[in-house]
């Protein structure tokens, strides 16, 4: 194999992986989110179930908020930039939007 050959195979690969999806969230909020987080209890940020409300569904708003995220709440340090790609990012906002759908609907 030439390297032109061997440069489009890697490019190929790499381009498959950088495909959002749930299961990629979830690794990103295992390895990541729940230092700081949790759903039902205050950690060092806020509890998802008192967030997550306000992104009503919507992947974009919350992926839009986890690569470029503000401070919202006084009571609450701000949420560091986690160097995430927007594809890991639109993955975290799948997963969490899922997570909290599923944990509102258990109540």
């Amino acid at each position: 194999m030439d390297i032109r050959q061997k440069i489009q195979t890697e490019r190929g690969e790499r381009s498959g992986a950088e495909i959002a999806s749930v299961e990629l969230g979830e690794q990103i909020y295992n390895t990541k989110c729940v230092a700081c987080h949790q759903f039902d209890q205050r950690v060092v940020g806020p509890p998802y179930n008192e967030v997550m409300p306000k992104y009503q569904g919507d992947v974009e708003k919350l992926k839009a908020f986890i690569l470029n995220p503000v401070k919202v709440n006084p009571d609450y340090i701000a949420m560091p930039n986690q160097g995430l790609k927007p594809y890991e990012a639109e993955s975290a906002a799948m997963f969490l939007l899922k997570k909290y759908d599923e944990v509102t609907n258990e109540q």
